[in-house]
């Protein structure tokens, strides 16, 4: 099959989804960049601060009687894991359920 004008074949298997081939492309180049360059870990804070972190919070969960809490806002995730994250829930529509989170144990990592 030929273009109509064109001197060059179409290639039907992209008859119906005519960006797949630049998809695939981008795809294979966001897992290159993501399994071959990692970014350098920064460290926000020493594992003693760490530690003390999750001491804090997890006493405040004993004492309140929660077995496990999942934190979902950047600053509860900054704050015991120094992970920073760039996108929050309020920016959203209500439907998206938040992206990130890390689960609490109170008596187990």
């Amino acid at each position: 099959m030929r273009a109509a004008g064109a001197g060059t074949p179409i290639d039907n298997r992209f008859a119906f989804a005519p960006t797949r081939g630049l998809r695939e492309n981008r795809m294979a180049y966001r897992d290159e960049v993501y399994f071959n360059a990692p970014a350098e870990p920064e460290v926000p804070f020493d594992e003693e601060e760490f530690a003390g972190r999750l001491q804090r919070v997890r006493a405040e969960m004993a004492r309140t009687g929660i077995d496990c809490l999942f934190l979902t806002s950047p600053e509860s995730l900054y704050y015991v894991s120094g992970y920073l994250c760039m996108w929050y829930q309020t920016e959203s529509p209500m439907e998206w359920p938040p992206s990130n989170g890390i689960a609490v144990h109170v008596d187990h990592d």
